[in-house]
């Protein structure tokens, strides 16, 4: 039995059609490499150390020195904001990025494709069961069911503890611009001793639950012309003058294909 469905595209009117079939419980990430893995960038990095204690450095020495950047007031108030802000900004954490929103991974999966490019696509419904499969601790969970994480307490003895081998959605209170237009959130292995992959293929059952959907170059420009007209860019997936900028190059790009084709 396979260890999850692996699904291959060559034109755009069918790719929309199997992404118009999940459900709303359903997460995604696109990657513009169909050979990559789910791979968080702590694990991407070489410190040298575990990365359980490269991760500790690291939240240390960004909350030592973020504040000669930005104001106090729009630092973050617990753990799970700050990995947050890190991924932001860059820092290597142990969260991924994903979106609730397929035809978003499929611009990500798209729009610097190397080759064949990837969206890989988790039930979130099967994310919280198993979540709470392995947290069973009743005052952990939230009046709707969930762990919360958002609590430093419980994310320390549940995340940061790298006991537990699964992966789970996470979600801060508070999200920056950039994860709201992107209808971003995080997931995160329970255990970064062993990769994202191990993590996620640990939890079991994986078919029916995690899809890896590889998209091939001949699709690429109707796709993103129709990602275009739903106003998928980079101006609004990134909002600032850096956004703006990069969606100026990829209009003038667009537009050549459209004449020398």
């Amino acid at each position: 039995m396979p260890e999850f469905e692996t699904y291959k595209f060559k034109d755009w009117g069918s790719l929309k059609e199997h992404l118009n079939y999940f459900r709303s419980d359903w997460i995604f990430r696109g990657q513009a490499n169909a050979t990559w893995e789910l791979e968080t960038s702590i694990e991407r990095t070489d410190f040298k150390w575990t990365n359980q204690k490269a991760e500790l450095v690291l939240i240390s020495e960004f909350q030592r020195g973020v504040h000669n950047f930005v104001d106090d007031k729009r630092l973050p108030q617990n753990l799970l904001g700050w990995l947050a802000f890190m991924q932001h900004h860059g820092t290597p954490t142990r969260m991924l990025d994903f979106t609730t929103s397929p035809y978003v991974a499929a611009y990500f999966a798209l729009s610097e494709m190397e080759d064949n490019s990837a969206i890989w696509a988790i039930n979130n419904s099967w994310l919280n069961k198993e979540t709470k499969k392995r947290i069973t601790q009743k005052e952990y969970y939230t009046s709707y069911g969930q762990v919360d994480f958002n609590n430093d307490q419980i994310f320390e003895e549940t995340i940061l503890k790298n006991e537990y081998n699964f992966v789970t959605k996470v979600s801060p209170h508070k999200r920056n611009q950039r994860i709201y237009y992107q209808q971003g959130l995080h997931v995160v292995p329970g255990n970064t001793s062993i990769s994202f992959m191990e993590n996620l293929k640990s939890m079991g059952n994986l078919e029916g639950n995690v899809e890896k959907i590889k998209l091939t170059p001949e699709l690429r420009f109707e796709a993103l012309q129709d990602l275009l007209n739903m106003n998928i860019n980079r101006a609004t997936l990134f909002p600032g003058i850096d956004g703006f900028a990069i969606s100026v190059k990829e209009k003038i790009l667009m537009l050549r294909e459209m004449f020398t084709t």
